[in-house]
This record gives C-alpha cells, sequence and structure tokens, in this order.
C-alpha cells in the first residue's frame, strides 16, 4: 500500500467509501453485513486505513454498520470520516443532534475527519448563514473538544460556490473531497486563501472508494493535479 503524509499521519493512497456496500435483495437500506465486513478485513489486510462513511448512505444505515464492523479494530488503527448531511437543507439547525447520532451510530467518541457534505448551489447560503443555523461554529467547537481532529468538506457545485465558502470558512479547511466528475469538469483554479495549502481527496463517482491525493495548493488548476496524479 502506498501512504500520504498528512499532518504526521499515514493515509493509506487508497480509502474505502461505504456509500454503496452490498445490500440484502436489492433494498440500499438494508446492509449485507456479512458481505461488507469481509471487504473491510480484505481492504485491511492489504493496509487500507481511511473509512469513509455519511449520514445518508444507505438511509442511515452505513454509519452504524462500518461502526460495527471497525469495533474488532483498534481504534487508534484506522482514520474514520463522516459529514454533515447539509445536501439536505432541512438539517441545518441540527448539527448537534445529527453529530451525538453519528458518534453513536458509529460507536467512537471522536472523528478523525469530519466534512461539510457537498457545498453547492443549492446549501452554500444555508452553510454560510452562521446567525441563523451556526454549524461551523458548532463543528469548529467540535474540534477544540477534540471530537473532530481534522474539518474538511467536500463540493459538487461550482467555482463560485466554493470560492464563497472558501472566503468565509477557508482558513480553518484542512482538506477538500471532490468527485472525479466534478474535478474532471471542472478547468479552474480552486480559490486560495492567504496561501493557505490543504489536502485533496477524489472519490470516484461509479465505485465504493476514495482516493487520498497528494497535498494541492489552492493556487494551482484542478486539471494539473489530475495530469500529475496520473504519472
Amino acid at each position: 500500500m502506498i501512504y500520504r503524509d498528512f499532518q504526521g499521519k499515514k493515509l493509506s493512497a487508497l480509502g474505502f467509501g461505504t456509500m454503496r456496500l452490498p445490500t440484502l435483495a436489492d433494498d440500499y437500506g438494508k446492509i449485507d453485513e456479512k458481505a461488507a465486513a469481509e471487504m473491510f478485513d480484505c481492504a485491511i489486510s492489504r493496509g487500507v486505513n481511511y473509512f469513509d462513511t455519511a449520514w445518508g448512505y444507505h438511509n442511515g444505515e452505513s454509519e452504524r454498520a462500518v461502526g460495527k464492523i471497525l469495533s474488532k479494530y483498534p481504534r487508534e488503527s484506522f482514520y474514520l470520516a463522516s459529514k454533515f448531511p447539509g445536501y439536505d437543507v432541512s438539517n441545518f439547525g441540527k448539527t448537534e443532534e445529527i453529530f451525538e447520532k453519528q458518534l453513536q451510530k458509529c460507536g467512537v467518541e471522536y472523528f478523525d475527519f469530519y466534512l461539510f457534505h457537498n457545498v453547492c448551489e443549492l446549501n452554500i447560503d444555508a452553510y454560510l448563514n452562521e446567525e441563523k443555523y451556526g454549524t461551523y461554529a458548532y463543528l469548529m467547537e467540535q474540534k477544540r473538544n477534540g471530537r473532530i481532529r481534522h474539518l474538511g468538506f467536500s463540493a459538487h457545485g461550482s467555482y463560485s460556490v466554493v470560492e464563497r465558502f472558501l472566503e468565509r470558512f477557508g482558513k480553518d479547511m484542512e482538506f477538500c473531497q471532490r468527485t472525479s466528475k466534478s474535478s474532471r469538469r471542472s478547468a479552474r483554479t480552486i480559490p486560495s486563501h492567504r496561501g493557505r495549502s490543504a489536502s485533496f481527496w477524489i472519490s470516484p463517482t461509479s465505485r465504493s472508494f476514495c482516493r487520498a491525493c497528494r497535498t494541492w495548493s489552492r493556487s494551482r488548476t484542478i486539471s494539473k493535479r489530475s495530469k500529475r496524479k496520473s504519472r
């Protein structure tokens, strides 16, 4: 396994995404935990140590299954990521309630990585409305308390949307996750924030995996980073 350095941590270059786990009777909400556990065991035996889940995956069952499967492994042996479900604007104002349930479902006391999920045209105004929702303030508090070790965001929106988000919160964003489809579609530069660098994850849209990529500077284009990765 190839590992990438992230602030002193060694992350497997290939991560394990859990949006499309095996299911029973083609029911998206019923995870085949036995088959999923075999996949986890196989991945871990080959050096994978980064696991990505989210509130809405498998109709809310992904976090529960991931926590159950990983519970047999030492907590310090893997890195777990989840996300605030801002793709559904009705979740704004429920950040604390959702976060506490996520920890409970995953059976952990902290998340190694936590993301503002799917920053896009639909939710950018809500993400930026701290006076009404306070999403950023609450998540930063959890980070100070050690319940979030690293805070970042995923983005499916346009350049201008990402620019607005980073202008407001970029100084505290440590990493970004983009789908490979979004990365190929965007030819413009990810906006910089005072020259700050972060790390860039790419999630293939057609597979149940995500890739941890080299550290990137927001002063470079996504297309250039994609070319560098393919070498």
